[in-house]
């Protein structure tokens, strides 16, 4: 099945699949307590000489063991194995993963998450989601749905919120605005040439009087 990493497993419902079409998209459903579960593959997608994939839902205590889940992430549900194991596509494929309805998960975010094998251990990847007609979660069907480009086993994760983003209030500008620049001063005209344009007339006058003066006094002698 692809799960000897994850030690002995409870096998819920296996089923396998035809090569899909090249030509068109194809939804693959499991059936019974698990039809929610699904794969579609877009059209082309499926890498060539390829068998047709196999989905295996297994109980989500071999993940619980595997996770050592915390108190701020859980195992929402049983968890999905598709095969063949490591197959990549040629463009995301979309999947359908079951949760347990009606747990509290409290505010924490139900999200798909790839488990991933690391030789001494294994790891949780998340994986997104293109909003489409379909919801990213479904509570009425208890599936919560992600785009994967390859294959392995996944499962619900039920994982805390990301942070909330802070506002930010920004300091308003108290710089007053500038006001019209000043025309440079012309320059100031000297006092002493004030002065000199007040006496030029006068010392003018004066030496015509003196002169007009002078010549009365030669001709009367």
């Amino acid at each position: 099945t692809g799960l000897e990493f994850l030690g002995a497993v409870t096998v819920l419902q296996i089923a396998s699949f035809p090569v899909p079409s090249t030509s068109q998209d194809t939804t693959y459903s499991l059936s019974g307590d698990y039809a929610a579960v699904s794969i579609t593959i877009p059209a082309g997608a499926w890498p060539a000489n390829t068998p047709g994939p196999t989905l295996t839902v297994f109980d989500q205590s071999a993940l619980t063991t595997r996770r050592r889940q915390s108190t701020t992430s859980i195992v929402a549900g049983a968890g999905v194995n598709f095969e063949p194991e490591g197959v990549s596509f040629n463009s995301p494929v979309s999947i359908s993963l079951p949760f347990d309805t009606t747990a509290d998960y409290g505010d924490r975010v139900l999200v798909v998450h790839k488990l991933v094998n690391t030789g001494n251990g294994s790891s949780w990847e998340q994986r997104p989601y293109t909003e489409s007609a379909d919801p990213a979660i479904d509570t009425t069907a208890g599936v919560v749905r992600a785009d994967t480009p390859s294959f392995s086993a996944y499962a619900v994760l039920a994982v805390p919120p990301p942070p909330a983003a802070t506002a930010t209030t920004p300091v308003p500008d108290t710089t007053p605005p500038p006001g019209p620049s000043a025309s440079p001063e012309e320059p100031g005209v000297p006092p002493w040439v004030l002065v000199l344009a007040i006496l030029a007339p006068v010392l003018g006058l004066g030496g015509w009087a003196y002169g007009f003066n002078e010549y009365h006094k030669r001709k009367e002698a």
